[in-house]
């Protein structure tokens, strides 16, 4: 799963998978990290993070939403995360968005048949009572919507496929 995150308005690109009831987030020149849910509580996350030969660390995450954006504060700094957007992944002619961690679907957007352009929302989720909006990273028609509002969500589920515009 290749999600993009907007973090202070530079967008990250993660390779973020889920091995069992952990994930690992895998960075280019500076090896993995295996991160675990230790605990949540409204808008509050605890993770325990480890990488390659050290301990595992406890983060405590606040989280605050207000007018569509979010702060996540740790070790008192704040991120601002404006949206995330799920990358399409080729699969053939198609095109696939995965959520890039557990959710529930809020609201669908398109439908099958649509024309959608990139960057363009196509689904709203919640994760930990926070709102990111999916979209694809390039034009195309929307072939199947494989999620209804109210649906929890994993990572690597095929939320929406797409062929690309010709």
């Amino acid at each position: 799963m290749s999600p993009t995150v907007r973090v202070d308005g530079k967008d990250h690109a993660l390779d973020l998978t889920k091995e069992g009831d952990r994930f690992v987030l895998r960075r280019p020149g500076r090896g993995a990290l295996h991160i675990a849910v230790a605990a949540t509580d409204q808008n509050r996350l605890q993770l325990w993070v480890s990488s390659e030969g050290r301990a595992p660390r406890l983060f405590d995450f606040h989280l605050v939403s207000e007018d569509g954006a979010t702060q996540i504060w740790c070790r008192g700094r704040a991120r601002h995360i404006s949206h995330a957007t799920a990358a399409a992944t080729s699969k053939g002619s198609e095109r696939e968005l995965t959520p890039p961690l557990p959710a529930t679907v809020v609201q669908v957007l398109v439908a099958p048949g649509d024309h959608v352009t990139e960057g363009q929302p196509v689904l709203v989720l919640t994760a930990m009572k926070n709102e990111m909006t999916l979209a694809p990273a390039a034009d195309g028609i929307v072939q199947a919507v494989n999620v209804r509002e109210g649906e929890r969500v994993s990572p690597g589920q095929v939320l929406v496929e797409m062929t690309p515009n010709d």
